[in-house]
């Protein structure tokens, strides 16, 4: 049973796993990049997930009141989501890789979708 810090998108210990992960995973964009251009995709897979987890929590369940709360939360992390995505792609570094390397970042990272344990 995994720990519940692990779980938890707040701790520490679950940050530090998924940016761990994305430098694993995306070891030519992190070895060239500048450390603002670092912030900008630690930040696109940050928010990417506080998205995923917001938009796929259950509405029904949830009163008025809340559940217009999170829904204002999650447009509000959409907006962060698409500007750090914006700011990425126009980042030196990103546009520096091979094309082959700017597809593969958009294609786990640019949109939501179903999460595995291979999404960063």
């Amino acid at each position: 049973m995994p720990d519940t810090d692990d779980l938890d998108p707040t701790s520490p210990a679950f940050k530090h796993a998924l940016l761990k992960q994305a430098r694993q995973e995306f070891r030519a964009f992190y070895s060239t990049a500048t450390p603002l251009d670092a912030e900008y995709l630690d930040a696109v897979v940050m928010l990417r997930q506080a998205l995923q987890i917001g938009v796929s929590a259950p509405r029904p369940p949830l009163g008025s009141p809340i559940r217009e709360g999170l829904e204002r939360t999650c447009d509000i992390t959409e907006r962060a989501f698409m500007d750090a995505k914006a700011a990425l792609m126009q980042c030196c570094t990103f546009r520096w890789l091979p094309r082959a390397d700017q597809m593969r970042i958009a294609g786990i990272l640019f949109t939501l979708g179903e999460t595995s344990e291979a999404d960063v």
